[in-house]
């Protein structure tokens, strides 16, 4: 038997927070209706102090990243 065990969790609330489906970081949402990484002073990072690759890309509610243009190439 193959599954995982995502089928016996909970759908996830719709009005709970917003999470960042690359790396786990909680996101905030914009008047866009698009969420980002929480914000920092430094440039790079979020305020946890995270350096994830997608920091500055646009997110949907689902916390994947929707703006591939503010993601640097590889």
């Amino acid at each position: 038997m193959t599954g995982s065990i995502t089928h016996w969790l909970p759908p996830a609330d719709a009005n709970g927070p917003a999470t960042c489906d690359t790396c786990g970081c909680r996101l905030v949402a914009t008047e866009l209706e698009t969420w980002h990484h929480f914000p920092s002073l430094h440039p790079g990072q979020d305020a946890r102090g995270c350096r994830p690759f997608c920091v500055d890309a646009q997110h949907d509610r689902h916390g994947r990243v929707v703006d591939q243009a503010a993601i640097p190439a590889a």
